[in-house]
């Protein structure tokens, strides 16, 4: 079994919005072990930064499917004793390459060790019948990319709220913990029906890069191309900018309904461009500006300007954008 706990000390999932300048509590990764089966060693520590440790799956009951993508199957659970709703990610071990177990591991490592009301909470994680299941924090309105599937557009009062909030736990994360997300998108943005917002699935650390692309993984470049800044884009170190890009583009797609570099001959507003063009957008184009004739305020334009600087040391930090007038 590994529980918050152990994993803190062994190292390092819309409704009605409301106010996210409430009180935050400012909150990388650990060394990786050999394969995902050496988690259950982690020696035990005092204390846990969670009021819920689950250790078994016998303390659950499955209600519903929630979804299933590239990392394993995500399923709703009610957690017996207390009554509460889980979400349960759900990996094959035996499925993985080990580089990949190593990966998962010092994600669940961050999970365990992050104190913030804008990072989803970690329960615990442990094998069954060769399975890891990944006990999180169950968000009830789904992800921003949800919001986005259904309503295609996100009102540009609620997305400040939004933004606000993904930049305080991006700053805990860059100031606090030293780890960049790697992974910023609408799909890894979680909302609830209180109207709360937290930043969920980590991106590998950066120590496991050099093995990721030595592995010729297909997954060498870690997190989702469409987000990527152009520094990386071109091979460049990940940095806590990087981040910062991709909640830009993030921000872009919520307001105009669009992602940015989509082909213009087409309407669908989908990412129709190959791989090899969207690359070439990125590091070529200037960087996106809503349409000069959308109903935006000056203030979200000048939000966008300020975080889409292809030139990484030029876009401000979290702590900095948290203060910018437009989300007052």
């Amino acid at each position: 079994q590994l529980s918050a706990a152990k994993l803190r000390s062994s190292g390092s999932h819309m409704s009605q919005m409301t106010s996210p300048k409430a009180s935050s509590t400012p909150q990388t990764s650990a060394g990786s072990t050999s394969s995902a089966g050496n988690i259950l060693s982690l020696p035990t520590p005092p204390g846990s930064s969670s009021d819920l440790e689950i250790q078994r799956l016998d303390e659950l009951t499955k209600i519903a499917k929630l979804g299933q993508g590239s990392s394993g199957v995500v399923e709703k659970h009610l957690h017996v004793r207390t009554g509460r709703e889980v979400a349960v990610k759900m990996v094959n071990a035996g499925e993985i390459a080990e580089i990949q177990q190593k990966a998962i591991l010092l994600e669940l490592r961050t999970f365990a060790k992050c104190r913030n009301q804008h990072i989803v909470d970690f329960y615990g994680a442990f094998h069954h019948d060769n399975v890891m299941h990944i006990a999180l924090e169950y968000m009830n309105a789904g992800a921003l990319s949800d919001v986005l599937e259904v309503r295609k557009t996100v009102p540009e009062r609620d997305l400040a709220n939004i933004t606000w909030q993904v930049l305080d736990g991006l700053e805990y994360l860059h100031r606090e913990m030293k780890v960049i997300h790697r992974d910023v998108k609408p799909s890894n943005l979680l909302l609830n029906t209180r109207g709360a917002v937290k930043i969920t699935d980590f991106g590998v650390s950066g120590e496991l890069q050099d093995e990721l692309a030595q592995s010729g993984n297909k997954h060498t470049w870690v997190g989702t191309i469409y987000y990527m800044s152009p520094e990386r884009v071109q091979g460049e170190p990940y940095r806590y900018d990087s981040d910062l890009w991709s909640l830009g583009l993030t921000i872009f797609e919520c307001l105009s309904g669009r992602y940015p570099y989509t082909n213009r001959e087409k309407s669908s507003g989908k990412k129709e461009l190959s791989l090899w063009q969207l690359m070439r957008c990125v590091v070529e184009q200037d960087a996106p500006q809503l349409p000069k004739e959308a109903d935006f305020t000056e203030e979200v334009r000048a939000f966008l300007a300020t975080v889409l600087q292809k030139i990484p040391k030029n876009r401000p930090s979290a702590t900095a954008l948290k203060a910018h007038g437009w989300l007052d």
